[in-house]
């Protein structure tokens, strides 16, 4: 009977693991679709500059090993579980707006004829689709690493952690090529980038230099 049992509930096992594998996927790649007004005001500040420096430390800390191996390996986890909680929490949020924007756009229209904002929109779903799922990889890997002890490779989380922020540049630029800067000005503050960005009057830099400038 035992042996029956395990006959029938190994490949059920499988079956489900399988489909919840390719259901997470499958959400990844088709978000829930918001205005940017909304994701402007969801989204959180993720520092570039403190993150760089918990890299510095936690680097250090693997090459002196001056703590125990179960309390540095902890150490790390969490802290590069907290930076993927909100690299993921932010681009969801801008992969969310950008299919909403999607949807904005002639399906008829081909592609030769986009405006530049047009384009940018689908590059941009391609690229934080893509993040999105090297976050989700990133934390099964983690979890597969914590339960058999392996250590886990730090660069993993800065690859996405530069590629976040490089998209996250491309998302306030974006935000500045519609009618108003309204959005950007919310995505800049919310996102804690003032210092980077010179807003004067509320108009912020009008649609021409989107980049970050010092303050």
């Amino acid at each position: 009977m035992v042996t029956l049992l395990l006959e029938f509930s190994i490949p059920a096992c499988f079956v489900v693991v399988i489909y919840l594998y390719f259901r997470v996927h499958y959400k990844l790649r088709n978000p829930k679709k918001m205005t940017f007004g909304a994701v402007a005001n969801k989204v959180c500040a993720v520092d570039g500059d403190e993150i760089e420096d918990w890299f510095r430390q936690l680097q250090k800390m693997e090459e002196g090993k001056t703590h125990l191996v179960r309390e540095r390996r902890a150490t790390k986890n969490s802290v590069l579980n907290g930076i993927l909680d909100d690299v993921g929490l932010n681009t969801f949020l801008f992969q969310s707006g950008l299919f909403f924007e999607k949807d904005r756009i002639d399906p008829a229209k081909p592609s030769i004829d986009y405006e530049p904002r047009e384009g940018l929109i689908h590059i941009l779903i391609d690229e934080s689709t893509d993040l999105r799922v090297k976050v989700f990889e990133a934390r099964r890997t983690m979890l597969i690493k914590t339960i058999t002890g392996a250590p886990f490779d730090l660069a993993i989380v800065e690859d996405i952690f530069n590629e976040y922020k490089r998209i996250e540049g491309d998302i306030i630029g974006l935000a500045g090529m519609g009618r108003t800067d309204i959005c950007r000005e919310l995505l800049i503050n919310h996102l804690g980038l003032t210092r980077f960005y010179v807003i004067e009057g509320g108009g912020g830099h009008g649609h021409g230099g989107h980049g970050p400038e010092p303050a």
